[in-house]
């Protein structure tokens, strides 16, 4: 399967995972959500990769190489966006942080050599604006410190390392669900002891009203994962990362679908939406569009 329908894949069902989550934190705190979220991700993770079965020999250089992926995203990388909603607002953190495609591309060009089209990076601009557009209806803090932007620059740049640490890994190493079951166990420990240096543990409850949805947002963050790094096994950084990014379209559909009463959608919603469709179209079609072109 290409990895542009994978990615593709990915992007819906991580978007999904986003909209549930954001119903089940309306009744308890973000960083507890993301815990029991990765928890269950994780156990899921393994479960399907025990019925599986591995198809290679265990090899400690890659397996490692995932370790270290695990530890920049979600672990690291979650911890410095909260810092960045904490010191600067959600809007201005997300918006930072949006820049991950194009930290991405930038590392596999250096050190993948990995090969950036115009199409490629026309379509991962457009993916990014559109992201920011969209970011910046939520709140904002005021008279934040300038330097406090490194908080969701940090995280936007883990996030853009994991992808070309699996990617590098998965290029000799065919292993995907491995690969992202190891990520997602190192995610869950650092996740882990940062709760229990906080005092988060202590407001939160479960409840019918909160763990259902983490759950089922579970089930589909597995199998985004799955679909990622299967899409990183076979293709690219430049094309996998920035199509994975437009998640936020189907969190979008999803809240338009179901919570059009609580949930206001804007100008800025639909033109960041917009831009991200263009650019998906412009990465998954362009190469091909140019040399139907040239052809003619």
């Amino acid at each position: 399967m290409r990895a542009e329908f994978l990615a593709l894949g990915a992007a819906v069902t991580f978007g999904a995972n986003n909209f549930l989550m954001g119903i089940g934190m309306r009744h308890s705190t973000p960083a507890m959500g993301a815990t029991i979220s990765v928890f269950f991700n994780g156990l899921f993770l393994w479960l399907f990769f025990w019925r599986l079965g591995m198809r290679s020999p265990w090899l400690w250089a890659p397996v490692l190489l995932f370790i270290l992926g695990g530890f920049c995203s979600p672990g690291a990388a979650r911890f410095c966006n909260y810092r960045g909603f904490q010191r600067i607002g959600p809007a201005n953190a997300v918006s930072l942080a949006a820049a991950s495609p194009l930290f991405a591309a930038i590392l596999a060009v250096l050190v993948l050599g990995e090969g950036l089209t115009w199409a490629i990076g026309l379509g991962t601009v457009s993916v990014v604006t559109g992201t920011i557009i969209i970011s910046r209806t939520g709140r904002t803090v005021s008279n934040w410190r300038k330097r406090d932007m490194v908080w969701p620059l940090m995280a936007g740049l883990l996030f853009a390392s994991r992808d070309v640490i699996v990617r590098y890994g998965l290029r000799e190493y065919h292993e995907p669900v491995l690969a992202a079951a190891l990520s997602v166990a190192t995610s869950f420990v650092i996740l882990l002891g940062w709760q229990g240096l906080s005092r988060d543990f202590r407001g939160f409850t479960p409840s019918r009203r909160n763990l259902p949805y983490f759950v089922v947002a579970a089930v589909l963050v597995t199998a985004s994962y799955i679909l990622m790094f299967s899409a990183f096994s076979v293709g690219q950084v430049v094309i996998v990362t920035p199509l994975v990014g437009v998640h936020p379209l189907a969190t979008i559909g999803l809240t338009l679908l179901f919570l059009r009463k609580t949930e206001v959608v804007t100008w800025r919603t639909v033109a960041g939406a917009m831009l991200i469709i263009a650019g998906a179209v412009v990465i998954g079609a362009g190469g091909e569009i140019l040399r139907r072109l040239q052809g003619a």
